[in-house]
């Protein structure tokens, strides 16, 4: 990641989890890291699997880039409003 000519170490600190296999040498602090890491990538692969899947957003058409674009902002804003709605109708538990 270093690498990249976009990296500006000022500005922006790129992080990738590790794999579990590795994940397990690491320190108790630095395992709590990488729990973060991999809840913020699950919530966000969650929205891209119900693109690709539920709306068969599978490869682009070349139609254009601005058609490209609106229509993965369009189905992107339909999958969080589907997970929003699975989110409110769950069931909600009361211990009071």
């Amino acid at each position: 990641m270093e690498k990249r000519d976009s990296a500006d170490p000022e500005r922006v600190t790129y992080t990738a989890a590790k794999r579990y296999s590795q994940r397990k040498k690491l320190s108790a602090e630095r395992i709590a890291d990488e729990k973060l890491l991999s809840s913020i990538r699950c919530k966000v692969e969650h929205a891209f699997h119900r693109i690709k899947v539920q709306f068969g957003y599978k490869k682009v058409r070349y139609r254009g880039l601005d058609k490209n674009t609106a229509r993965l902002t369009m189905l992107a804003s339909i999958a969080n409003m589907f997970i929003g709605n699975c989110f409110e109708n769950r069931t909600k538990v009361s211990f009071a």
